[in-house]
């Protein structure tokens, strides 16, 4: 009787485990897809801004799929739901930077091409001179006139970079070439502009 008894229960215990899994795995399903769907959502609008919290997104993705493979299902409801604002949080803050980039880059966009066309001007004019001033080098003036055409080229990719959305590029390109011409400049003792970016 007793054994009859245990069985019974052992029974009941295991119809009643296998039903609470199988009520758990339903909610832990679409919690799982729901953060993928955040993850994708994240990815499509700002990896070109923020590509390592992007990966990390989708990392903590793969590991999430895991655990559900491994039947974890109430450890994926928590993860898929932290995973799912994490996202959010990554996307909005993706935002703001993509704005605060786009701001950089018009300030960039409106002063570089005026500042490399000034110098481009001066360096003219002082290959023009029989003799040039006692604080210029043939050597400076050559490797100017270098520089300003690999500048050239290097501002028409910073632009090509944030046609393309990739404006962590495109400012960092953009800033780098202010930096080289106002070095040039120094070099050949040409007066910078009055307000430098």
């Amino acid at each position: 009787m007793r054994k009859n008894f245990s069985l019974a229960v052992m029974l009941f215990v295991s119809i009643f485990i296998l039903i609470s899994c199988s009520s758990s795995k339903g909610p832990a399903e679409l919690a799982m897809k729901a953060a993928e769907e955040a993850v994708n959502l994240t990815k499509t609008e700002a990896v070109k801004i923020a590509p390592e919290e992007v990966q990390s997104l989708e990392d903590a993705l793969v590991s999430l799929k895991e655990k559900f493979m491994k039947k974890e299902y109430k450890v994926v409801l928590q993860e898929a739901a932290a995973l799912s604002e994490k996202a959010k949080d990554v996307l909005a803050k993706a935002n703001i930077k993509r704005e605060e980039l786009t701001q950089k880059w018009t300030d960039l966009n409106q002063r570089f091409p005026g500042m490399l066309e000034d110098l481009k001007s001066e360096v003219d004019k002082l290959s023009q001179l029989k003799k040039l001033p006692a604080n210029v080098t043939k050597d400076a003036l050559a490797e100017a006139k270098s520089e300003i055409a690999s500048m050239e080229e290097e501002w028409t990719k910073a632009k090509d970079n944030f046609t393309g959305g990739n404006l962590n590029d495109a400012v960092s390109v953009a800033n780098a070439l202010k930096e080289k011409a106002l070095k040039i400049m120094e070099s050949l003792g040409i007066k910078g502009p009055e307000a430098v970016l």
